[in-house]
């Protein structure tokens, strides 16, 4: 693999060609007949679309591509030049993953200027991939507006074990685009009629995932909960060329309490109630009031590619200095519980490339350290509130996972 949890694909074609006994090596001109055999490389054969668990990891192995029984399926689309289907066959993991063998030879012989498009992790009672496509007249681009709910990326259980949902998404090539068969010529075995060809292709993931795995107060604060993280601008769905799909939610400043229903309806995310404990109260600047889903485990949350959904933090029993006395100064002791609701917005990013999320990448916000840190001026009454402002920072890497530096 050029980079951690992109995955190889090696596409071996094996291309007959009309060439006389003595000719060696011959270029095959295009629109022959080939028999195309597909490897996997570099992918991880088997033994969630929000969750509490892990956080994601990045190490070689991580992404798995499902084989039959799991409920998850494959699509292998062989295209034309003008971006036409001209046939499609499902994807066999068990046969294209055996490093001693031919691997899984396509049942129909194909020309031998096609370029190659495959789909992994396919979520389970997902037909119109297959069903649907119509070959020599379903094109690439009509494969890849197709859509799923994001809440078909669920954890899949395979042998008695539960995978994260991060681990098995729904995989296609990296880049968008169908990969040409590059012809060598070379005989294969002392056939001169057959020659050897391959192709590379790097498959990521077609969605993005942000992940929360602290809420920590400052030096201010002495003392709240977290009783919800929840997603806003957020879209239902995915497409199979990597996008978003269906109507953008956004919560604007409705609340749990409010009479209209929609932030129930819709709510992408978490309640419960996580209570902040800091070892020292004594010394909040260097030991302040940390709220955690758990040791070792992150809020998370897959979301569509292309868009910009940003953390709303549900927090109750916020405690803070105050001026309880109404003198204008606030003395040792003087503390104000808030018994309300109130809330954390991220209202924005800092470095994002192109402001919207990538598809393959894992954002986590506010990185590992404190995640997301506030104090009294960034909550609201309300999410979304027009005077308070909570950024983030970004750092990006390339199928990594993402660490911003919380920046209030």
């Amino acid at each position: 693999m050029k980079k951690n949890l992109l995955m190889m694909i090696a596409v071996l074609a094996m291309v007959f060609a009309s060439c006389n006994n003595d000719e060696q090596n011959e270029n095959i001109p295009a629109g022959k007949p080939a028999q195309l055999s597909v490897k996997l490389a570099g992918v991880v054969k088997a033994p969630s679309s929000r969750a509490i668990e892990a956080p994601g990891k990045t190490a070689a192995g991580t992404i798995q591509l499902m084989p039959a029984g799991s409920g998850l399926t494959g699509q292998i689309y062989v295209i034309n030049s003008t971006g036409v289907v001209t046939y499609h066959e499902a994807l066999n993991v068990s046969q294209a993953l055996v490093d001693n063998g031919p691997g899984q030879i396509l049942t129909r012989d194909v020309p031998s200027d096609s370029r190659v498009y495959i789909i992994g992790n396919i979520p389970a009672g997902n037909t119109s991939l297959s069903t649907e496509v119509v070959d020599g007249t379903t094109t690439l681009a009509q494969i890849q507006a197709k859509s799923d709910l994001l809440t078909t990326l669920i954890p899949q259980t395979v042998g008695g074990s539960q995978l994260q949902s991060y681990q098995t998404v729904v995989l296609a090539n990296s880049d968008g685009a169908a990969k040409q068969i590059t012809l060598n010529g070379n005989p294969l075995d002392n056939d001169r009629t057959t020659v050897e060809a391959t192709v590379s292709i790097e498959l990521n993931p077609l969605v993005s995932r942000i992940e929360l795995g602290k809420v920590t107060g400052d030096k201010n604060i002495l003392g709240f909960k977290v009783a919800g993280v929840y997603v806003d601008d957020w879209y239902p769905s995915f497409t199979y060329g990597g996008s978003f799909a269906g109507t953008m939610f956004s919560q604007g400043q409705n609340t749990l309490e409010s009479a209209d229903a929609t932030y129930k309806a819709n709510a992408l995310g978490n309640a419960g109630e996580w209570a902040a404990v800091s070892v020292d109260p004594t010394d909040l600047e260097t030991n302040p009031f940390i709220a955690t889903p758990g040791a070792g485990n992150v809020w998370a949350y897959n979301v569509a590619a292309g868009s910009l959904s940003r953390p709303i933090v549900l927090l109750k029993d916020v405690s803070y200095p105050a001026d309880t006395d109404g003198n204008g100064t606030i003395e040792d002791g003087e503390t104000y519980t808030e018994t309300r609701t109130l809330y954390l917005t991220v209202t924005s990013y800092n470095g994002i490339e192109n402001n919207v999320f990538k598809r393959g990448a894992i954002y986590s916000i506010g990185g590992l350290a404190n995640g997301i840190v506030f104090g009294p001026t960034n909550t609201g009454l309300t999410p979304n509130p027009a005077n308070v402002s909570l950024q983030v920072s970004v750092t990006i890497k390339e199928w990594e996972i993402v660490y911003p530096d919380a920046n209030l």
